[in-house]
């Protein structure tokens, strides 16, 4: 009897334990109270990527990625904060904290998955290869040895790697490496198949696709590993927008007005 009092004791003692333990867990998790408290999200993207992410004629900071940030914020029940910020480094400022979270069109790899979490995908991006309009290639398979441009810090250098490039030149930004094939520049340039269509109809660039796409993308938000409570409530307003058919409308409007 008395070891059974003993045994029924320590069972108390140890679910104790277990629910101090997750309760002080969760009291280390502060990153949603902390967004509640401030009263804004502060969002990450980088400017020029269109229609993603861009600076329209009035210098407005519009696109896709903006539209999406401010429903998701307005679901939260705070402000959006947008902060334009160079791919190239746009984790470290996010694990650096300058910012909540990136919403900037990045898509899920493994590589990235060690260093962030990342919410349910958002869309699916398909890759292109780009090349001028009156171009010779027929196939991937001719630009072995020419040079592609791509926007710096991206996984389209990787793509540029699986069709056999290693001559690559690194753009600022997407948009930049549009204009640089336009130019004649580079030979082609690896990108989103949106931006580049978005690039030919509202840019009158002489650029066409190459080929088929070299691939499918997810494409989701980022956020530190800690701050899962914050990732858990954008996951749930994600999944919402997709159920109640409003990241459909935001996808309409980008198609329709074109910014």
């Amino acid at each position: 009897m008395k070891n059974g009092k003993k045994i029924f004791l320590f069972m108390v003692a140890a679910a104790a334990v277990s629910l101090l333990i997750a309760a002080c867990s969760c009291d280390r998790d502060k990153s949603l109270s902390k967004v509640r408290q401030a009263g804004h999200i502060r969002l990450a993207t980088s400017a020029g990527y269109s229609p993603f992410s861009f600076y329209n004629d009035k210098k407005e900071l519009v696109g896709f990625d903006i539209d999406v940030a401010g429903e998701v914020a307005k679901r939260l029940g705070v402000d959006l904060e947008i902060i334009d910020t160079p791919w190239e480094g746009i984790i470290d400022g996010l694990n650096a904290r300058r910012y909540d979270g990136i919403l900037g069109s990045m898509s899920v790899t493994e590589a990235r998955r060690a260093v962030v979490s990342f919410s349910t995908p958002y869309y699916y991006s398909r890759t292109r290869v780009m090349v001028q309009s009156d171009s010779p290639f027929k196939g991937h398979a001719e630009l072995k040895d020419k040079t592609i441009g791509i926007a710096a810090g991206t996984t389209f250098e990787r793509d540029a790697g699986s069709i056999g490039s290693k001559n690559i030149r690194r753009y600022a930004s997407d948009d930049e490496a549009l204009i640089g094939l336009h130019k004649g520049e580079v030979d082609a340039v690896i990108t989103d198949e949106i931006v580049g269509v978005y690039m030919v109809n509202r840019k009158k660039l002489r650029i066409k696709s190459l080929g088929v796409p070299l691939g499918e993308e997810q494409i989701a938000v980022a956020f530190r590993k800690e701050d899962k409570a914050l990732l858990a409530k954008v996951n749930h307003a994600l999944q919402a927008m997709q159920k109640d058919g409003a990241m459909r409308r935001l996808m309409e409007k980008t198609v329709r007005e074109g910014y």
